[in-house]
């Protein structure tokens, strides 16, 4: 009789396990990314044939809408340095560098800097993105992707993902996953540091 009790709850903790662990993978999928797109943070490295060809070229022109519907180009920006920050609201390393991000704008902004943040959430999920930029007090332009966008920046094989335009229009850097403060920051010095206009 000691032996099936025994036995008895054995199976009982071994089901209550078994439905705790299933109930923690239905959890965690309903908060997971789309599968076809790595997060990396700042422990991560992404490997160099994972990054848009960009660099040294000319940042490709677009023209999105802001959270408010006003349209906005890239070319409103000419002759300033530019970030261009791919992130979406889901992604919890893009969530580590907002912060720094409007710390880096009030730093820069008098010396010709200004970033752009190109939001790719899912169009059903752009609802919550004016709160979720309000809550984390993002003051520079927040854009929504569009297809144009994301195939002439390659965007994204990585979040976040950011595209340091200089002041002449060229790509001096482009980076892919969590980097920290220090290096966002002298990428930032990269892009200010480049002639206003393009070379002939």
């Amino acid at each position: 009789m000691k032996r099936n009790r025994i036995v008895i709850a054995v199976m009982v903790c071994a089901l209550a396990l078994f439905m705790w662990s299933s109930w923690q993978i239905v959890k965690q999928r309903s908060v997971r990314p789309p599968a076809h797109v790595p997060v990396l943070t700042d422990s991560d490295a992404a490997p160099a044939d994972g990054l848009p060809a960009l660099r040294g070229r000319m940042s490709p022109a677009f023209t999105l809408r802001d959270l408010n519907g006003r349209k906005t180009s890239l070319s409103d920006y000419r002759g300033k340095a530019v970030l261009i920050n791919f992130w979406a609201t889901w992604c919890a390393p893009c969530g580590v560098e907002l912060p720094w991000f409007v710390q880096l704008r009030k730093q820069y902004a008098a010396q010709g800097f200004e970033i752009l943040g190109i939001d790719e959430d899912e169009p059903e999920d752009r609802k919550n993105v004016p709160a979720f930029s309000q809550k984390v007090g993002l003051n520079y332009p927040v854009l929504y992707s569009d297809d144009a966008v994301d195939k002439a920046y390659n965007c994204c094989d990585y979040y976040p993902m950011s595209i340091y335009v200089g002041r002449d229009g060229r790509v001096v850097e482009e980076t892919g996953g969590l980097g920290t403060r220090e290096e966002i920051e002298a990428n930032i010095r990269k892009a200010l540091a480049t002639p206003a206009s393009a070379p002939s």
